[in-house]
């Protein structure tokens, strides 16, 4: 019996450590059995069952309704997709992109013009610059444009829009004054198409297909093929959307049990004052 007994639990312990989806199920179960069983139990002994379940149930959703307000703050616990950068197109020239904003940007790159005033180039070594390139790395090398990331180069990045239309002002810049309303950072609820144009270059290569270096061992861009413009536009994504769904649920959950409180109040109350009075 200790030998068929050890065996057993050899097999339920190793079943939760192996298998992902019973541990994600049993594992949790087990908490919320502890925790809010616990809590139950406690208040059902002094207030009786219905009335601890009541309370127990208005206290759950309670504290759901306030973790699901810290994630919506926080981006964290139950995420959607995280905003990202998706290709549109890859053209050689600027001029027969599909958006007219991304058109605007060509006199600038064919002549050398004036960067245009909605425009802004996009410094080397930032978020927004490294982000973009990884995206448009992906997409070529998806596509077999190129087979690897290291036969072209990034020359220069350009970004347009993504302002915010709603505009609220609700956290202070570092070192700013709380009396100063200039000082309180912007955030927005909705934001405009924001473009990115990545521009690349292809490297030269040699007969057997390697990279051709110069005499400092760097690269040599092959000024004989066009150089390739990836167009593309922010995803928003949905990082906040799942938690903000749940915590949608959580509260009306809590407003019925809180009503139903509510509603057995009221009822004990009515009761007491129909009580007849005693001598």
């Amino acid at each position: 019996r200790l030998r068929t007994g050890s065996r057993m639990n050899a097999l339920i312990l190793g079943a939760l450590e192996w298998n992902i989806t019973t541990r994600g199920i049993i594992f949790p179960a087990t908490m919320f059995v502890i925790l809010c069983g616990s809590t139950y139990v406690i208040l059902a002994t002094n207030v009786g069952n219905r009335l601890g379940f009541l309370l127990a149930n208005a206290g759950f959703w309670a504290w759901m309704v306030l973790m699901t307000v810290a994630w919506m703050i926080y981006g964290i616990g139950l995420k959607g997709t995280p905003p990202s950068w998706k290709v549109r197109e890859v053209i050689t020239e600027v001029a027969n992109a599909q958006s007219d904003k991304v058109v605007s940007l060509a006199p600038h790159l064919d002549e050398s013009a004036k960067l245009p005033k909605a425009w802004t180039e996009v410094a080397e070594g930032t978020p927004t610059r490294g982000e973009a390139q990884s995206a448009a790395d992906t997409h070529l090398i998806e596509e077999k444009v190129f087979d690897s990331s290291t036969k072209f180069a990034h020359i220069a990045g350009y970004e347009i829009g993504g302002a915010q239309r709603i505009k609220v002002r609700p956290r202070l810049e570092s070192g700013g004054d709380w009396w100063n309303p200039g000082d309180y950072r912007f955030m927005g609820l909705l934001h405009q198409k924001r473009y990115y144009v990545d521009r690349v270059a292809p490297y030269k290569l040699d007969a057997v297909g390697a990279v051709t270096l110069d005499a400092n061992r760097k690269p040599i861009i092959d000024t004989s093929k066009p150089v390739l413009n990836s167009v593309m536009v922010r995803n928003q994504g949905n990082l906040r959307q799942p938690s903000f769904k749940v915590f949608l649920a959580s509260l009306i959950m809590l407003i019925i049990s809180t009503r139903a409180l509510h509603k057995r109040d009221r009822q004990v109350m009515a009761a007491m004052k129909s009580r007849p009075a005693t001598a």
